[in-house]
């Protein structure tokens, strides 16, 4: 992040009940979870401290989500 301005990016599979961080530049931050909103939870629960555990200044997360549907 810059300035304490940090991306995280949740991908997602509504219909399989899955979604993953994609991209993201907080250090050491890795999320799995059912929804969107469990994601979301999880993310700002861990985020700050995967931050300070990695010696990154505190400050903002922005999470996008981006989802995948099949086109059959």
């Amino acid at each position: 992040g810059r300035g304490g301005f940090y991306h995280m990016e949740a991908s997602g599979e509504p219909e399989a009940k899955v979604w993953w961080s994609a991209n993201t530049d907080v250090p050491g931050l890795s999320v799995e979870a059912d929804t969107l909103e469990e994601f979301h939870a999880i993310a700002a629960a861990l985020g700050p401290q995967m931050l300070a555990d990695n010696g990154a200044p505190p400050g903002v997360i922005e999470v996008r989500s981006v989802r995948s549907f099949a086109a059959a």
